[in-house]
């Protein structure tokens, strides 16, 4: 349980790496995916 001061912020970073983290994985496939359409 976090403090109320930082609830937001925690959860606001934590999204923003998940989304960073799907970014980045989708760029390093890119090479992996051959010719896509």
């Amino acid at each position: 349980i976090s403090p109320t001061e930082i609830r937001g912020t925690l959860g606001s970073v934590n999204q923003l790496f998940i989304c960073v983290g799907i970014l980045v994985a989708l760029i390093a496939g890119l090479p992996l995916a051959g010719n896509p359409i």
